[in-house]
């Protein structure tokens, strides 16, 4: 058996194989508008060698630093998954209470990751 520190390659009897990992995704910026309405930013970094089949957006209707990915009020669906960058502009989130706490996420065949949460300041008219 041989290993490639950098975990991308290992021959294990003579045979290569790539080693896939869950995809790499980080928040770019975030900001309440007005009137109700945020938009955000992302950007996956590495599919981890696997095709990316759903990238998007968890919301919480409430500033939680401590949100349960397993515990949103709203999920956004980015159409086109893929590597790069991606936003979403929401409108009128009634019912924030001037704040909300924002993750993204992205998914392969290996499995889901997640951005830091980031809170986010709604104004309220």
């Amino acid at each position: 058996t041989f290993s490639i520190n950098n975990g991308l390659v290992f021959i294990s009897n003579g045979i290569i194989s790539n080693v896939l990992y869950k995809p790499s995704i980080i928040i770019n910026f975030s900001q309440g508008e007005s009137s109700y309405d945020f938009s955000a930013g992302a950007e996956v970094t590495s599919d981890g060698g696997s095709e990316i089949i759903e990238m998007g957006f968890l919301i919480k209707n409430r500033s939680d630093d401590n949100v349960d990915i397993n515990d949103y009020d709203t999920k956004y669906i980015y159409p086109t998954p893929g590597i790069g960058t991606f936003s979403v502009y929401n409108e009128s989130t009634n019912g924030y209470g001037g704040g909300a706490s924002l993750v993204a996420y992205s998914t392969n065949a290996v499995g889901t990751s997640y951005s830091d949460i980031t809170n986010i300041n709604i104004p309220i008219p």
